[in-house]
């Protein structure tokens, strides 16, 4: 279905509508094959499923708060003050 052509409202509905048949599209323009169970039984759309399993592009793993297994690292990263050129010089 085209985003540019218009919808009724009874087409609309929530996530779950949509992943159940019931409406055609969400609010956001997600539509059921866009749309993901997880394993918490939570519809999440496949584009941020996508992007949460990469290390690099998650959030929550670039600001420390996701544990590497084996290691006894969590929380964010603590970055060293850097000294002005006075306390360097004297």
């Amino acid at each position: 279905m085209n985003k540019n052509k218009s919808l009724k409202k009874n087409q609309i509905g929530t996530r779950a509508q949509v992943w159940n048949g019931t409406k055609l599209m969400t609010s956001g323009g997600l539509m059921k094959e866009n749309l993901y169970m997880n394993k918490h039984n939570r519809i999440v759309s496949l584009k941020k499923k996508k992007l949460m399993s990469q290390k690099k592009k998650n959030p929550l793993y670039n600001q420390g708060y996701l544990q590497i297994k084996g290691s006894k690292k969590f929380g964010p990263k603590k970055s060293k003050k850097k000294k002005s050129f006075f306390e360097n010089f004297f």
